[in-house]
């Protein structure tokens, strides 16, 4: 089975489209002259992210995104696309996308899949952290995208959080697992949690995972970056803390077919789902 390189990017984002979406086009050929075939970029990198998680949200924001919001298909997919056709490659990035609906505009926090075709799909970020429930409305669906390097599944940042995130990617047969990220870089707990939830959210599902975080500092944020790619078996094969790209060169089928047929170590295989009755529960209903 064919071998294709992954790729995924730590970008510091400013609160500046024209810019990120020329920083996108310089890291793309970047990742095509070393033969990638998929690049992933953060979270709301397209247009920056919030001022930060926790604060009093203001108005010159909540400004701002609207402002700034796109529509996909839309003005960046498009551009996206023909440069996904010239290189012969898949990208993933995160924006601020708009819906407009009779009565109102409503914004989400997504991710799209965008290839030599043009615009695959999208994902809207299901959890969502902090201040980012004042202006996004929530998803409700875990798609998984077909592409001729395989079958790839999106969740956003926060969702890391919960395994029930990845899980149903991988139950609706992800075979990579992305995830957009714009984690906080404030050490203690957040580096803690990173380091332990990209491996594990990887060997819990024996998937591959590539992790895309914003690095830097914006406004009063401060991101963790640290980039990384990891195999099902949840070992960090590819990772940078600060901007910059990396690259894996990986048999995506061929080690899943081989981990697949594994009777020992096998947490798919060996799964119970009748005994799981509380699995759906709400605790705080």
């Amino acid at each position: 089975m064919a071998k294709i390189t992954l790729a995924a990017v730590s970008m510091n984002a400013e609160l500046d489209k024209d810019h990120n979406l020329k920083k996108y086009l310089r890291f793309i050929d970047e990742a095509s002259g070393l033969g990638a075939s998929l690049i992933v970029f953060p979270e709301m990198s397209l247009q920056g992210y919030l001022y930060s998680e926790n604060h009093e949200f203001t108005a010159e924001e909540l400004r701002y995104h609207h402002e700034n919001a796109e529509a996909a298909p839309g003005e960046s997919t498009e551009i996206l696309a023909s440069k996904a056709a010239e290189k012969n490659i898949y990208i993933i990035y995160g924006f601020c996308e708009k819906v407009e609906t009779s009565f109102i505009r409503l914004l989400y926090n997504s991710a799209a899949l965008v290839g030599p075709g043009g615009l695959i799909g999208v994902y809207r970020k299901v959890h969502l952290a902090g201040n980012e429930r004042d202006i996004f409305r929530p998803g409700d669906s875990w798609n998984v995208f077909e592409t001729n390097l395989g079958r790839i599944g999106i969740f956003i940042c926060y969702d890391l959080l919960f395994p029930e995130s990845a899980r149903e990617l991988t139950l609706g047969g992800a075979e990579i697992l992305v995830s957009p990220t714009a984690w906080p870089g404030e050490g203690g707990w957040f580096t803690h949690a990173w380091e332990l939830l990209t491996r594990t959210r990887a060997l819990e599902n024996v998937r591959w995972l590539v992790a895309s975080g914003m690095v830097g500092v914006s406004k009063q944020q401060r991101y963790l970056g640290n980039s990384r790619i990891v195999n099902p078996q949840g070992k960090v094969i590819a990772e940078t803390s600060e901007e910059g790209l990396i690259t894996a060169t990986v048999s995506v089928q061929e080690e899943l077919k081989r981990l697949q047929n594994e009777t020992i170590f096998s947490p798919l295989r060996w799964r119970v789902p009748g005994s799981y009755e509380n699995i759906s529960k709400d605790l705080y209903s």
